[in-house]
């Protein structure tokens, strides 16, 4: 049963202009929140907002052109959603950024700057709101993690280790919002159909593709409504399917089994790499 109704609440979401942050602002402006969006680009943020406000047009939706891993800028915005507002009641720290690739070949700034979004964003927006949170009947914060968030893969030593660091942030902050009566949501998001997932196909590593190659990709929508509907029953961790679940509990309980597994592929797919520079 749901405990906590999106409807009439102001609910902010960085990351906001595309994928993830886009279907769940779609889904929450369909239940009756007032959505605020926050994401770096300006042009895509006013595209993906004339469009919720051409489906949605009885709706309330703001955007504010802000990277959140910059703590004064992100500051000035979270006082402009509350001069907009009033309030914040919820809280969806969902901006991200990831690519691929050997972990020596990574540029040291590339990894800098996935962590300061992903981590150090997430952190920002948590302490620049949670003043507003603890005034607001019916707070709920909550973060976009990833399968990634509890399970190392090949080529993602940039991405896993800022996913990781959220899934910490989030189970802390789980027993500490205890004090406030504000309940904290993660999800998992394995393989999702968005623009960022486009791009990591398209530049990716071989071995990642194995590793990937029998995941079933889910849908941004499907996400966001699971997602949404983890905050409003109050649940702590959230799930897109069963598949992610079963890893989770496959890499706890029976880590060689795991390790066993993603090694195999990986030595397959390393395997087919050398056949087909011997054919060439």
């Amino acid at each position: 049963m749901k405990k906590n109704s999106a409807q009439n609440k102001v609910v902010v979401i960085s990351g906001g202009s595309s994928g993830i942050g886009f279907a769940t602002a779609d889904t929450l402006l369909s239940r009756g929140a007032t959505v605020c969006l926050i994401a770096r680009d300006e042009i895509k943020l006013k595209n993906a907002v004339e469009i919720l406000r051409q489906k949605h047009q009885e709706a309330s939706v703001y955007f504010y052109a802000c990277d959140v891993s910059n703590h004064d800028q992100l500051k000035i915005t979270v006082e402009k959603i509350i001069e907009d507002n009033n309030q914040i009641d919820w809280v969806i720290n969902n901006a991200g950024i990831g690519e691929t690739g050997r972990f020596e070949s990574q540029p040291i700034l590339v990894m800098q700057n996935v962590m300061n979004i992903n981590y150090w964003g997430s952190v920002y927006l948590t302490l620049l709101t949670m003043p507003y949170l603890k005034k607001s009947n019916g707070a709920a914060i909550a973060f976009v993690s990833s399968i990634a968030g509890y399970v190392g893969l090949f080529g993602y030593t940039h991405y896993v280790p800022s996913k990781f660091a959220v899934t910490g942030l989030a189970e802390c902050l789980r027993m500490e919002f205890k004090d406030y009566g504000i309940p904290v949501t993660i999800v998992y998001p394995p393989d999702t159909d968005t623009p960022m997932h486009e791009r990591e196909k398209q530049n990716t590593l071989p071995e990642c593709t194995a590793l990937s190659a029998n995941a079933k990709v889910v849908s941004a929508d499907s996400v966001a409504n699971k997602l949404i509907d983890g905050i409003e029953k109050g649940k702590y961790e959230v799930y897109c399917n069963g598949e992610s679940k079963t890893i989770r509990i496959l890499r706890g309980l029976m880590p060689k089994v795991f390790f066993s597994s993603v090694d195999g592929i990986v030595s397959k797919s390393r395997k087919k790499q050398l056949a087909a520079v011997g054919k060439s």
